[in-house]
């Protein structure tokens, strides 16, 4: 049996529509980040299991992620050479350190995307008031929860993190990331609220100047 071209035309059409179509819906969807944000924006205050919650059920695409990292961290060879500066500045060395973008901010809620290069070692803390979330996006990490007593950093909790997973921080947690592993790691960060000053503890804001401690 012959198809004549007024067939093949019909075909080629409906493909082009279906082409349009599918570009409308992929410019038409609205950015996770920001949606998770605005939709707890008249809430007033969330409550780390209603975050958790949030966090888990949350439909996130790999060009969601990429659309942020691509947009600003070290896009380019200046902006890696300019990050370096600043790493060594700040921390007195460059290999191992992160990078982070904010990609989702309110009163209520803040979303940040990290990455976290091999040999990555760093100290964070959630700050006062406040808990974190933090989703595993690709890669592997070692993720150690600390507790300061008499000075000094005390180990309690040590979790191996795959893509995938999600670890609920409480207020005032003081954390290590280390990437062992050869290929880098992401992860998504949710922080309610958003992080506004460095804790009021004598004991911790020395951590910060001996041990680099950032708030994530």
């Amino acid at each position: 049996m012959l198809l004549g071209l007024p067939f093949f035309e019909l075909i080629l059409k409906k493909q082009g529509k279906m082409a349009e179509i599918g570009k409308a819906q992929k410019a038409a969807r609205q950015d996770p980040f920001e949606e998770l944000v605005g939709s707890v924006a008249s809430w007033g205050r969330l409550s780390r299991d209603e975050l958790e919650e949030r966090v888990r059920g949350l439909e996130v695409r790999a060009e969601d992620v990429e659309r942020h990292f691509c947009a600003d961290i070290a896009s380019t060879p200046a902006k890696r050479r300019k990050l370096a500066h600043a790493d060594e500045k700040k921390f007195g060395r460059t290999e191992g350190m992160g990078a982070r973008k904010v990609a989702a901010r309110n009163a209520v809620l803040e979303c940040a995307l990290c990455e976290w290069p091999r040999g990555t070692d760093i100290f964070s803390m959630v700050h006062m008031g406040g808990f974190e979330v933090v989703r595993v996006w690709s890669g592997r990490l070692s993720l150690t929860e600390y507790y300061y007593m008499r000075g000094r950093m005390v180990p309690y909790c040590v979790a191996e993190l795959s893509a995938g997973a999600v670890a609920s921080l409480p207020p005032a947690t003081v954390y290590r990331v280390e990437n062992r592993c050869k290929d880098k790691a992401r992860t998504l960060h949710f922080l309610a609220p958003p992080p506004q000053l460095l804790p009021a503890s004598e004991g911790i804001r020395r951590l910060y100047e001996r041990r680099g401690i950032t708030i994530v």
